[in-house]
């Protein structure tokens, strides 16, 4: 079976971030203003993934995370890797990585081929788990990823898609 899938939002080549804690950011306006631009608190809006595949699958079997990461580092799961309910629930927040997933909402269509996939932040914001001081690494390219699981037994489930952002500051 093949997969495929994109991104139904149109990314920026670089966003603001705002401090929240100590060297913690949150980027703003990402990944574009919701209906107008808000100058404090949240601004930002939901991102949606598309995806498809060549084969018969049943609704319910995927579940579907998101995290940013460097655009150099190699993404936390690769295509048929085999992924535990344990480490996804240890990934909630990785504290070395300062990293975490972000679990998508699915949104079942009539066709058991195609879904798709809804990540909203609302007020919470959308913190990308990078820590460093103003100017110290600042301009590093960074990019959301997307990981689609497809369950495979009560306890694993197997990588079948990893999409990537375009990448930004």
């Amino acid at each position: 079976m093949e997969f495929a899938g994109k991104f139904e939002n149109v990314f920026k080549d670089s966003y603001m971030r705002n401090h929240k804690a100590v060297n913690t950011k949150n980027l703003r306006c990402f990944p574009i203003c919701g209906e107008e631009h808000r100058d404090n608190g949240f601004c930002g809006n939901e991102v949606i993934v598309t995806w498809a595949t060549n084969g018969r699958v049943a609704h319910g079997e995927f579940e579907t995370y998101a995290e940013f990461q460097e655009a150099e580092e190699a993404p936390r799961f690769a295509v048929g890797q085999v992924v535990t309910d344990y480490e996804l629930a240890n990934s909630a927040e990785d504290k070395d990585r300062k990293r975490y997933l972000m679990k998508g909402e699915t949104k079942a269509g009539d066709d058991p081929n195609h879904g798709s996939v809804h990540f909203t932040r609302e007020s919470k914001g959308w913190h990308y788990g990078w820590m460093a001081g103003r100017g110290n690494g600042s301009h590093a390219l960074h990019e959301m990823r997307v990981y689609l699981l497809e369950r495979s037994s009560n306890s694993e489930q197997i990588c079948r898609l990893v999409m990537h952002s375009t990448p930004s500051e």
